[in-house]
């Protein structure tokens, strides 16, 4: 292998590091937020209003704080706005977010896997995960914008 292809594929390492350590920070973010949001929700929001009505109001915050969050990052990084790098980003924000509050629910919490899954099948789950997905394709949303 040459020199050059040698660069090119050290670059293409490098530049996917960047694109993983942005989903990290961009779940991160996010993650904390929805873990105060969701303390706020299920406090106060919930016994006044019910679990349904109490997430269909956290979403749309959420989702807007992800987008402004999501466009920073990939400015502050340089993300190419390559579909495969995009999609890297948003997707394994995605999978460290399903995988956090998988462990939040069964181990932290106690719910059990059971649970934390027919929990997703409720109209509040599906609520919940509609906004998770779309939290995931962000990135791959902005890149025409």
């Amino acid at each position: 292998m040459s020199s050059t292809g040698l660069k090119d594929k050290a670059m293409k390492h490098s530049e996917i590091i960047i694109v993983l350590k942005s989903g990290l920070i961009y779940f991160l973010g996010i993650f904390a937020l929805g873990f105060f949001l969701g303390t706020i929700r299920t406090i106060f929001l919930v016994p006044r209003i019910g679990i349904l009505a109490g997430v269909i109001l956290e979403v749309p915050i959420m989702l807007t704080v992800s987008w402004f969050f999501c466009k920073n990052l990939i400015i502050r990084f340089n993300i190419a706005k390559e579909s495969a790098d995009l999609l890297l980003f948003g997707g394994s924000a995605f999978v460290m977010l399903m995988a956090t509050e998988f462990f939040f629910s069964v181990f932290i919490f106690k719910q059990g896997a059971s649970y934390f899954f027919s929990n997703l099948l409720t109209l509040h789950g599906l609520v919940g995960f509609f906004a998770q997905i779309v939290f995931g394709i962000i990135p791959l949303i902005q890149k025409n914008r």
